[in-house]
């Protein structure tokens, strides 16, 4: 036999396979296993079917050479019991050209390869050089598969590979969520991954649209899919998924990743919640201030206006395009560019001064001449930044009008009173002529010192007494007509 013509690499892999060598004829069998010794590692030997499935039982070898027609059990019956035991080593089957019958019986059992009789060395080494390499190829891929689901199986996530579409492996940490111990255990359950999905994408599941779980994720490539699936051993409520997947399109097959988002879940609803109830909170705040009859203006620290209220608005004829994000002295044409107040509201930010009742003097074009009262209140920040200032405008013009007005009826009133004379105290009076004492120890008559005295004065006619008693005669005797 020349052996030069078997490749290196075909003469390495034979020196790493164990092979069993049935034949019944003790001439042939030592013959042809002086042969194989040179070639491969490891050689045992078996005279009939009977001995040959004990050796396979106890050696486990890589590859199997058989005769067919031998004592006690065949080697096609062998060979039937040895494919019945799971395994799937490889048979080479050396037989004569006459025996049909018994090619047909190895085809239905799957041998691996027939070699003709007298059995010629050359093409045997050949025929167990290209099963030797079919069988470190085949061992090589499912050593890298062993690998590769081990990497997936310490994995704490869940992890799904499909191959067109169909499952194919679920890792040791998914199944276990699906109530399983193996992949074939689930597979033989009758159960599908959909069983345990109650939603996808916030949509309720299973929909008419996602018939199949996986499908429905590979086909939708173009956005992040979340699942929520229900474990039947979890205690809790559900889970809910971010989904990833990569592709091997040259395998036609896909790697599904399940990132556990529970908690991530939980506290965005809750954030949800928490800011449903800070806008809730933030508008029932902006409806008490807008009710609020004075002007408020919020403003940063380079005093910048960050809003303003309904009154501000309304009582100076402006819009917040206008008001908001700016300066406080670039509002209205720059009619609050007052130095003086620039000033103090520096101090209010340093946190040197507070505003109470700052009476400003001015014309605002759209509203008229205005008396303003400015007052200050810091407003704290949390997390450190800096607080914001409330500035109160209170609008006191018609007040102060009307303040005015009353003071200058106060004064109208006092300078009145001042001349007005009343008679008041004791007065010192003659019991005989009724004359009256005045302030000088001079006596004047009653109607002289009242004159002086008020601002009454007299006039006189006689009353029915006195007439009567002064003009007797015309009240004896009355005239007659």
């Amino acid at each position: 036999m020349n052996e030069s013509s078997i490749d290196g690499k075909d003469r390495e892999l034979l020196k790493k396979t164990a092979v069993l060598y049935v034949e019944d004829e003790q001439d042939i069998r030592d013959e042809l296993s002086l042969i194989l010794k040179r070639w491969v590692g490891t050689l045992y030997t078996a005279s009939d079917g009977v001995e040959g499935l004990e050796a396979f039982k106890e050696k486990k070898p890589d590859i199997i050479i058989t005769d067919i027609r031998m004592p006690r059990m065949n080697g096609l019956k062998m060979s039937a019991e040895i494919k019945r035991t799971g395994w799937d080593t490889p048979i080479v089957v050396t037989t004569a050209s006459s025996e049909v019958d018994s090619l047909i019986t190895a085809i239905d059992i799957g041998i691996d390869k027939y070699v003709l009789k007298p059995t010629e060395p050359k093409v045997l080494i050949e025929s167990l050089c290209r099963i030797a390499r079919a069988l470190f190829q085949k061992r090589e891929i499912e050593s890298k598969n062993r690998y590769i689901h081990f990497i997936m199986d310490i994995s704490p996530g869940f992890i799904v590979a499909t191959e067109s579409a169909e499952l194919e492996y679920i890792n040791k940490a998914f199944l276990q969520f699906l109530g399983h111990s193996s992949i074939d255990e689930f597979m033989g359950s009758s159960r599908r991954i959909e069983d345990f999905v109650l939603k996808i994408d916030d949509l309720a599941y299973p929909d008419e649209n996602c018939r199949s779980f996986i499908k429905y994720i590979i086909t939708n490539r173009d956005t992040y899919h979340t699942a929520t699936l229900k474990s039947p051993q979890a205690q809790g409520g559900a889970k809910v998924f971010l989904i990833t997947y990569d592709v091997f399109p040259s395998l036609d097959k896909y790697v599904l990743f399940f990132t556990d988002i529970t908690e991530v879940e939980k506290e965005k609803t809750g954030l949800k919640r928490l800011s449903d109830k800070l806008l809730e909170a933030k508008t029932y705040a902006e409806n008490i201030v807008d009710t609020v009859h004075e002007s408020l203006l919020v403003l940063d620290a380079d005093a910048r206006v960050i809003s303003a209220n309904r009154s501000f608005y309304e009582t100076f004829k402006v819009t917040p395009e206008e008001t908001e994000n700016y300066p406080l002295h670039e509002l209205g044409g720059r009619l609050w560019d007052i130095p003086l107040l620039r000033e103090l509201l520096e101090h209010v930010i340093s946190g040197r001064k507070t505003l109470t009742d700052y009476a400003v003097h001015y014309a605002f074009p759209k509203v008229g001449a205005r008396i303003v009262l400015l007052s200050t209140r810091k407003i704290a920040q949390s997390g450190g930044r800096p607080a914001l200032i409330l500035l109160s405008i209170e609008d006191v013009t018609e007040r102060r009008q009307l303040e005015m007005e009353r003071a200058k009826l106060t004064e109208d009133l006092a300078a009145s009173l001042k001349n007005i004379k009343l008679l008041s105290g004791m007065l010192p009076i003659c019991a005989s002529c009724k004359r009256i004492r005045d302030d000088k120890g001079f006596w004047d008559g009653i109607e002289k010192y009242i004159e002086d005295h008020s601002e009454a004065v007299f006039t006189h006619s006689i009353c029915q007494d006195c007439a009567q008693r002064l003009y007797p005669e015309l009240y004896n005797n009355p005239k007659t007509d």
